[in-house]
């Protein structure tokens, strides 16, 4: 199959998103994940990651009126790409509680962009990339066979790497505690507070009137929390110990030292 109606589909995709990143990158990731970038940082990779889209977008354009076998490696790296996009993006969302309006219409986009390049290179199978010609080869099975196994296998491998970084590696906090919780009353009443797999936690905080993010490390021994974060100029390090005394998968009651008692439900 001829794959430059798939290159230029792909370019012009890419180069839209391209030029979303690098123009308004906390709007792009608030309609993709739900949330915009807050720290200068975030802002500077997602446009480092604008750029790269669009240089995709640049080699998919000049490469679609080229031969098939010169598209051979385009397209491959390109099914590489579109295969770990829905994976990276089905991770945030089931992992870090994040989804945008266009965290499941990029997935599937991805995901068709993936069949698309598979059918591409099916005509490929029958000589190597390298070659000019092709000799007839005895079939054993079919072209949409042999790819429906590397589909296949990728998938499982794919799957079994995310399993294993999502239970074992980054499982360090309890399942119930994990997502995004929101302070109903008290003095801190808006804040919000993320609580990720991996044991970290992002808190948007009131303090004295300004929005402050905390960053910490968590970890959870029984029923208490035990949160440590970094002081930015000393680097001196300061650990908070909470109590948790109720916790349900809509509501979270947890009490420091000192009695205060923060009174959560987990975000919509």
């Amino acid at each position: 199959m001829n794959s430059k109606g798939l290159l230029i589909v792909t370019a012009l995709i890419e180069v839209g998103t391209g030029l979303a990143l690098l123009a308004v990158p906390s709007l792009t990731a608030e309609l993709l994940l739900g949330e915009g970038f807050i720290s200068p940082p975030a802002v500077v990779v997602a446009r480092v990651a604008g750029v790269a889209l669009i240089w995709i977008a640049v080699a998919c354009w000049l490469g679609r009126n080229a031969e098939r076998r010169e598209q051979y490696g385009l397209v491959a790296g390109m099914l590489i790409y579109n295969v770990s996009m829905p994976i990276v993006l089905i991770h945030a969302w089931f992992s870090l509680s994040l989804e945008g309006l266009g965290l499941w219409p990029a997935s599937l986009l991805h995901a068709g962009l993936a069949i698309w390049c598979s059918v591409s290179l099916r005509p490929l199978s029958g000589s190597s990339p390298g070659s000019s010609i092709s000799a007839p080869v005895p079939r054993h099975r079919s072209s949409l066979e042999r790819w429906a196994l590397r589909g296949l296998c990728l998938v499982v491998v794919g799957g079994g790497t995310w399993a294993l970084f999502e239970f074992v590696v980054w499982n360090r906090i309890p399942a119930e505690l994990v997502g995004k919780w929101v302070v109903t009353d008290g003095p801190q009443e808006g804040a919000t507070f993320d609580f990720y797999r991996s044991g970290r936690m992002t808190g948007r905080v009131n303090q004295g009137g300004q929005l402050g993010i905390v960053n910490a490390t968590v970890r959870v021994e029984g029923q208490t929390i035990l949160s440590t974060t970094r002081h930015s100029r000393t680097g001196q390090e300061v650990t908070i110990v909470q109590h948790i005394r109720t916790v349900t998968p809509t509501r979270l009651v947890v009490e420091d030292e000192k009695g205060n008692r923060l009174n959560m439900e987990r975000a919509r």
